[in-house]
């Protein structure tokens, strides 16, 4: 049987990935969308870091701390309210 699982340098592994969709009652995934789940996970992660390294600069810090990380998700949640 060939192996249908790519080896990506992906944030959540593919079987972890895998599990955490079939406990939300996913039965089964094309590897194209689980490819694209990955690339647009990896364009949101970007971009949340790059608001935390923003918030960092604003307060004068370089070191990234536990307040940047919460400012950003803060303001992310705000943002996603309609």
């Amino acid at each position: 049987m060939a192996k249908t699982m790519k080896k990506h340098n992906a944030l959540i592994k593919g079987s972890r990935l895998l599990a955490l969709m079939k406990k939300q009652g996913i039965k089964r995934v094309n590897s194209e969308a689980l490819a694209a789940f990955e690339e647009w996970n990896e364009d949101n992660v970007k971009n949340a870091l790059s608001a935390m390294k923003e918030e960092m600069f604003v307060r004068g810090r370089k070191t990234l701390k536990p307040e940047d990380v919460k400012a950003v998700i803060g303001k992310k949640e705000k943002s996603w309210e309609v």
